[in-house]
């Protein structure tokens, strides 16, 4: 009879030790916010009414091993109290449930690899995308929210390997196959539109997406190196262009000889070639990130171009600095160019205002009431034609798991140009998030 109650008992500790043993190792967080945006130029009216959920689990296995799960759900009830927006809007905008996250990583010793769907962050650019180049993005709000919520993830083999002490290299290879979501017509942040060539009948055809197979998957690598406090990285991406590219076939005429042009939206092969460096020179920081497109195509209204389009290799590059003044006031300066190789004349503008299109950009930040009250701000001027945003915000901590924020995003500058296009949607916004 005594051995009888032992063996329970025993099992019973047993697997009470392994109920205890799988809660140390797992972890499950969660976010709640609530985004209200107001737009200010007339028609005013509300532009978002969105509440967004996010569910962030961990298990830690032995032998440095993790798993981790990101769901991420949205509902925009503006689209109840507002019929501004078009049906084709609410039905891409108003709800969205999406893993943002499925990621075994494995470390044993000099070999890093992370399998699953995730974000490969290769760039730390303010107000724009350098050598941020694996993930495609959605632009359906611009490139206001945060990025780590604008990158679109992707089902990536991402591996890193210590060759020697701070040399380290990385390859990646996805054969996921998904591209940059824009906004529909009628979009609070609809991207303008060039006029169709004068005289021309012009028809939008169905997107061409290449198909999923092995041949067509998208890869490359990083090799980063530090040496003597310079934190420098080389790296190379094969893909294609996440943002589509609209090619024009002429398919008839009308009885008057007016040209009949069908547009299909495609997405050409990249090969983006480029670096990144990094330095503290006390008071400051130094970075710099390079990237060089070869094949990259722009769409032009000439209809000397049979297909409606043009190639001009692409350099992009950014100067920034990072200084704090008076030990409180965090500043970040940014210069950055993108550069054609070959004439601008016949393209269609828009990010690209010229051969050289030039911007700079200032984000500044501090802290008030033991960093509980901070003010921010960011400023980008696009200088040939003088578009601006300016997005000042004040992030109130009440309590350690609550955000209160208040702020403002305004553009200026011609119609056609990159910030000009949206000057009439000025907005004032309120989030308030919870964590759990």
């Amino acid at each position: 009879m005594v051995l009888f109650i032992a063996v329970p008992a025993t099992i019973s500790a047993s697997d009470e030790d392994g109920a205890a043993d799988w809660l140390k190792r797992f972890r499950l967080r969660g976010r709640l916010k609530e985004e209200f945006a107001y737009r200010v130029p007339d028609p005013s009216g509300v532009s978002k009414l969105k509440t967004i959920g996010w569910l962030d689990s961990k298990y830690d296995f032995p032998d440095s091993v993790n798993l981790r799960l990101q769901g991420r759900a949205w509902w925009d009830g503006v689209f109840e109290v507002t019929d501004r927006y078009p049906s084709d809007v609410e039905r891409d905008q108003k709800t969205d449930l999406s893993l943002r996250q499925a990621l075994l990583s494995v470390s044993a010793g000099p070999l890093d690899v992370r399998l699953g769907r995730q974000q490969i962050v290769w760039g730390e650019a303010i107000g724009t995308f350098i050598t941020d180049v694996v993930n495609p993005k959605d632009f359906r709000e611009f490139v206001l929210p945060e990025y780590s919520e604008i990158r679109i993830p992707l089902w990536v083999l991402d591996a890193s390997y210590s060759l020697a002490k701070n040399l380290v290299v990385e390859a990646v290879w996805t054969p996921d196959l998904r591209f940059s979501k824009i906004p529909k017509p009628g979009a609070e942040f609809e991207f303008f539109r060039q006029p169709s060539p004068p005289n021309s009948v012009v028809s939008l055809g169905p997107e061409e997406k290449p198909p999923v197979t092995l041949g067509n998957s998208q890869g490359g690598g990083r090799i980063s190196y530090l040496i003597s406090g310079w934190d420098l990285s080389l790296l190379y991406y094969d893909a294609f262009d996440p943002t589509l590219v609209l090619f024009r076939r002429q398919t008839g005429s009308l009885p008057n000889g007016t040209p009949i042009f069908v547009l299909t939206p495609r997405h050409p092969r990249l090969h983006m070639v480029g670096g990144t460096v990094g330095k503290s020179i006390e008071p400051v920081v130094i970075r710099g990130e390079l990237l060089y497109t070869i094949g990259k195509l722009y769409g032009t209204p000439s209809l000397a171009d049979a297909d409606g389009v043009v190639r001009r290799d692409t350099l992009d590059y950014l100067l920034g600095l990072d200084y704090t003044f008076f030990e409180k006031l965090d500043t970040t300066w940014q210069f950055s160019q993108k550069i054609l190789m070959g004439s601008s004349d016949g393209i269609e503008r828009g990010a690209v205002e010229g051969r050289v299109t030039s911007a700079l950009a200032l984000r500044i930040s501090t802290g008030f009431l033991d960093d509980t009250l901070n003010p921010s701000a960011l400023f980008v001027v696009n200088l040939n034609r003088g578009d601006y945003r300016i997005s000042p915000k004040l992030e109130y901590l009440p309590a350690d798991a609550v955000t209160i924020t208040l702020g403002v995003d305004v553009f200026g500058g011609p119609k056609e140009t990159l910030y000009g296009q949206f000057s009439k949607k000025d907005r004032a916004y309120v989030e308030m998030g919870y964590r759990f």
